[in-house]
């Protein structure tokens, strides 16, 4: 039905805890919970990776957004966004003093 009116299904999962065994407790594919069928079914997965929740003295405004899969081809991309807490925003890095705060 999605592929028919051409809207995209969003997909929440929780990772397992072997997370913490990843270099730099970053996610992989192979961290979700049911992640044969996520990857058997998902065109893309995105992943997001917030170092504060691992580590304190990490920045609090930088989120890493992993793209590991699209259109089912692995292509491992990966941008860090930053958060803008005042205004609940994501933003690029070069894009942070352009706009007016």
């Amino acid at each position: 039905l999605a592929l028919l009116l051409e809207i995209p299904i969003v997909l929440g999962s929780q990772m397992k805890r072997t997370v913490l065994d990843n270099p730099g407790n970053v996610p992989q594919e192979k961290d979700f919970h049911d992640g044969e069928e996520i990857t058997a079914c998902a065109d893309t997965i995105i992943m997001l990776h917030h170092e504060r929740s691992y580590d304190d003295n990490a920045p609090k405004e930088e989120l890493r957004v992993i793209v590991s899969r699209d259109r089912g081809k692995p292509v491992n991309r990966e941008t860090v966004l930053h958060f803008d807490w005042e205004r609940a925003m994501l933003m690029k890095e070069e894009e942070q003093e352009s706009i007016p705060r």
